[in-house]
């Protein structure tokens, strides 16, 4: 009898750490942060007066795609200056 008790309580605990084990293999990749967000947003990009909307598609603060948007250009007057500062004008992903 105190064998039969003695291996059911030796299965109970080789369980309990196998259930722990298979939990913190799951649920690992979300505490070790490598979760990526992607996400997507539109910008104008512009070149002298000339101003091109763009789709771009980012990973984190990687770059995936940065598609234009057809019909989404603007002619400016000449002289038009950005009103962006400079650093403003350079991040697509953050």
């Amino acid at each position: 009898m105190e064998k039969s008790v003695t291996i059911i309580y030796i299965l109970i605990v080789i369980l309990i750490a196998l259930i722990v084990i298979l939990t913190v293999s799951i649920v690992k990749p979300e505490l070790t942060g490598s979760v990526t967000k992607q996400y997507s947003h539109t910008k104008a990009i512009c070149e002298d007066n000339t101003c091109q909307d763009y789709v771009i598609v980012c990973n984190g603060s990687e770059i995936i795609s940065m598609d234009p948007i057809t019909g989404a250009s603007v002619q400016l007057p000449q002289g038009w200056e950005d009103p962006r500062e400079e650093g403003e004008k350079l991040v697509f992903c953050a």
